[in-house]
């Protein structure tokens, strides 16, 4: 299983760094992973024995477990996407569910990249001069999406829903067998392979009560599994235990060193981690470890070196952290060094919280394992190593804290390092230390793991069901005149003033998933305008500036600047819908989507070649000549 997990590792790394390289023609943030890969090939091929164990796949039940056991994680995802019973009973109609907008998100921003002029996640608006050029981004997994969503031709949602997601879990369910092959000798049973899925909905515990309490609020989004999210993070943290486990500490670094191209939040966690690492491995060694690493020294200031000269070479000419072109979603409320110090408090309070039931669990092996520490304070040992680094990682996230205080998911900073490396640590304890041979230590384990897969088909449920607000004849009606129609590849969507009033919109790059979710099962989308956007508020309803990035905006700006001055623009005239429909006639879009309440003008009901309306919702669905 451990060259298995390492032929799936390698295959997908190159085939997303192949597929950005290709589509962008080597402009592609991506391209620093290749000398990176070559390098971790090297180093892997130290720890796997030269001649390779084909054992497992002269085992038929294996083989035919890690099938079964593959098209079960396949089957968790799409039950979340479509209703699976339309596989069995031929169905025409609408089957699909209406995704979070997250998945939505990323699915359209993978499909958008294989059409847009630069690798940014502003794609969506290539026809803005302003933001033509690069932008950070976790782009690792969406070149795999917009890979399959070229390949089999579906739209950039289902490649991530249905290919690249469950690929990436079955992966790291592969690594996790193998774990348990390493520790016993290449020995597997069923059992193993049981216990490796079930570590899979490995999580904190969350009880409904922390919603109530003050300063507990926090602990639902940072009690995740590998289901609810960072599926790519745990992916290559697998990686980085299989390598500590064989002692391959060089190869680690060098998974480590890709960890924060395929996740930019991570910059600061990874590099302080290694640089507390080194730090001490220098006051121990001297010489000697100058010698030893001095690869991996010139990589560490190499690779951050060549990441922002990237980004200096082809970024934008207006600055994406700007208040009008925002990845930041900037707010006009101020944030004081108190408001930061209290945030981070709560959230690491939070992770300690949700994570009580394992630190009592295994309260004898972590004792254990700071008793080595304290006996062996500054000799070099696993647990050291362990340690230093994730002092270093907290250490590193919170400096991003201070360092992007505006950053609308400046959380992401801490939790997105602090989930996957306590979930693996948790794997050690399990696995390493044999913990899962005391059966009471396997019962509880297996609650808790229980737990985790409730908490998952929860949150699934919480993330989807609030979309369902179509009716089915709507959605069907859609299906057919919009979906199965690929010259439709046009359109906008837009309300009454009296619809937005109360939204509050937190950041503009995301501006086509307010509404419309619908239109991510849809290939092929050129342009969908949410008409809305110049209307409603950024968070704590201050006012919103004019986005470069949202084009009805950058419309009307350019409609207005010879009547208003900007900083006195009547908000009623912007909103005012004969200004949209005059945006729809100009960009000669294919369908519009509007709201209950707005009246059609005279001049477009005679180019209204189909409508439908939605019986729950009141939307009108308009198919242009």
């Amino acid at each position: 299983m451990t060259f298995l997990f390492w032929l799936l590792f390698f295959s997908i790394s190159f085939l997303s760094v192949f597929a950005s390289f290709f589509f962008k023609n080597g402009q592609t943030i991506q391209i620093i992973m290749i000398p990176i890969l070559f390098f971790l090939i090297y180093f892997v091929s130290q720890s796997i024995e030269k001649v390779i164990s084909t054992s497992f796949f002269k085992e038929k039940k294996y083989i035919l477990v890690l099938l079964l056991g593959s098209i079960l994680i396949w089957f968790l995802n799409a039950a979340f996407v479509f209703d699976i019973s339309a596989i069995f009973d031929a169905k025409n109609d609408f089957n699909f569910h209406i995704p979070s907008k997250d998945s939505f998100f990323y699915g359209r921003l993978s499909e958008k990249l294989l059409t847009s002029s630069h690798e940014t996640v502003f794609a969506f608006h290539q026809d803005s001069k302003a933001v033509l050029g690069t932008t950070p981004y976790h782009y690792f997994e969406l070149w795999i999406s917009a890979f399959f969503s070229k390949i089999f031709s579906v739209s950039g949602y289902v490649a991530y829903s249905l290919f690249t997601i469950p690929l990436l879990q079955i992966c790291t369910w592969v690594g996790i067998v193998a774990v348990f092959e390493q520790k016993r000798d290449k020995k597997i049973s069923l059992a193993t392979f049981i216990w490796a899925f079930g570590l899979l909905f490995l999580g904190g515990i969350y009880l409904p009560f922390y919603s109530d309490v003050k300063g507990f609020q926090s602990t639902y989004w940072l009690t995740n599994t590998l289901f609810t999210g960072l599926s790519e993070h745990y992916f290559f943290w697998i990686a980085v235990f299989l390598s500590f486990q064989k002692k391959n500490y060089r190869a680690c670094v060098w998974i480590i060193f890709m960890i924060p191209i395929i996740s930019p939040t991570l910059w600061a966690a990874c590099w302080t981690g290694l640089f507390f690492i080194a730090s001490f491995l220098f006051y121990q060694q001297k010489i000697l470890f100058l010698q030893k690493y001095k690869l991996e020294l010139i990589a560490f200031f190499v690779i951050p070196f060549f990441y922002f000269l990237f980004y200096y070479l082809t970024q934008s000419s207006q600055s994406v952290t700007s208040s009008d072109v925002s990845i930041l979603a900037l707010s006009e409320s101020e944030i004081n060094l108190a408001t930061i110090f209290k945030e981070i408090a709560i959230y690491l309070f939070g992770f300690f919280v949700i994570y009580i039931p394992f630190l009592i669990l295994f309260y004898s092996e972590i004792k254990i394992f700071f008793i080595k520490i304290i006996n062996l304070p500054l000799l070099v040992s696993p647990p050291t190593t362990f340690l230093l680094f994730f002092i270093g990682g907290v250490l590193g996230g919170i400096f991003f804290y201070f360092l992007f205080p505006f950053h609308q998911e400046r959380f992401q900073f801490l939790r997105n390092f602090i989930l996957p490396f306590v979930q693996i640590s948790l794997i050690y304890i399990f696995v390493i230390k044999q913990s899962y041979l005391n059966s009471k230590v396997s019962i509880v384990f297996v609650i808790l793991l229980c737990y985790g897969f409730g908490f998952t088909l929860h949150w699934f449920l919480k993330e989807i069901e609030p979309n369902q607000i179509y009716s089915q004849n709507y959605l069907n009606s859609i299906e057919r005149e919009l979906l199965q129609k690929e010259e439709l590849k046009r359109g906008a969507i837009f309300h009454s003033t009296t619809y937005y009033d109360d939204k509050i919109l937190f950041n503009r790059n995301e501006n086509f998933e307010i509404e419309g979710r619908y239109l991510a099962f849809k290939k092929g989308l050129e342009h969908f305008y949410n008409l809305d956007m110049a209307c409603i508020n950024y968070q704590d309803r201050t006012t919103s500036s004019f986005s470069e990035t949202d084009i009805f905006a950058v419309w009307l700006k350019d409609r207005m600047q010879n009547k208003i001055e900007l900083e006195n623009r009547n908000e009623k005239l912007m909103c005012n819908d004969s200004l949209k429909w005059l945006f729809v006639k100009e960009k000669q879009l294919d369908f519009v989507v509007i709201g209950k309440n707005v009246s059609i003008p005279l001049e477009f009901q005679s180019k209204i070649q189909f409508q439908v309306q939605d019986s729950q919702s009141g939307e009108v669905f308009l198919r242009l000549k």
